[in-house]
């Protein structure tokens, strides 16, 4: 663990067991050392979870929840820049979506990637148009269908310091086209 400015990151691991509702601590640790504002996702037809940090550039790690290791898995095509602070959701059982966050000098992305793990090529969306979300960090997001995602605020940077946005976008994959569901007025303050 090491101190980070509001508390302490971890490099732990842990699982809930839901039947008992109880945490257990596993004795695997996430490799590279304590990382926070990553993102995981469960690969159900691998039995393994993602996980994504601002370490993974040509790589991710994959944590195998039966022997409680990790792996680093290489990587292939364009993928993301080292990031934190954004989302990923599965696509389908062998793709996951990463949109948006935030490198570690605090530069935002609007960017949408496609991980494909049959092959383990990223595939950057190349967005159609000049409508697409502004660049942040920690939107949410949510699948739709397996060729569209919809994403809702976060927080992009001003010269004030972070805006938070109330926006919902849906990105269609097909076209890799944008469209604003909702503007930041209509949305929750």
């Amino acid at each position: 663990q090491t101190e980070g400015t509001g508390g302490v990151i971890l490099d732990t691991v842990h699982c809930l067991d839901l039947a008992s509702k109880q945490w257990k601590m596993l004795d695997a640790r996430i490799p590279g050392g304590p990382t926070s504002r990553h993102v995981a996702a469960a690969l159900p037809d691998q039995n393994k979870i993602l996980l994504h940090n601002h370490r993974c550039q040509d790589f991710v790690l994959l944590f195998d929840p039966d022997s409680s290791e990790f792996e680093k898995q290489e990587t292939k095509g364009e993928c993301p820049s080292p990031r934190g602070l954004h989302a990923a959701c599965l696509l389908t059982n062998t793709k996951i979506l990463v949109f948006a966050g935030a490198a570690q000098d605090q530069s935002m992305s609007n960017e949408a990637f496609v991980l494909d793990t049959t092959n383990w090529k990223w595939n950057k969306v190349q967005p159609v148009g000049d409508v697409c979300p502004t660049e942040r960090a920690s939107p949410c997001i949510a699948k739709v269908s397996d060729d569209c995602v919809v994403i809702f605020g976060g927080a992009e940077y001003s010269e004030t310091g972070l805006k938070p946005r109330a926006d919902v976008w849906a990105l269609d994959l097909t076209e890799g086209r944008w469209k604003l569901l909702l503007d930041d007025e209509k949305g929750p303050p």
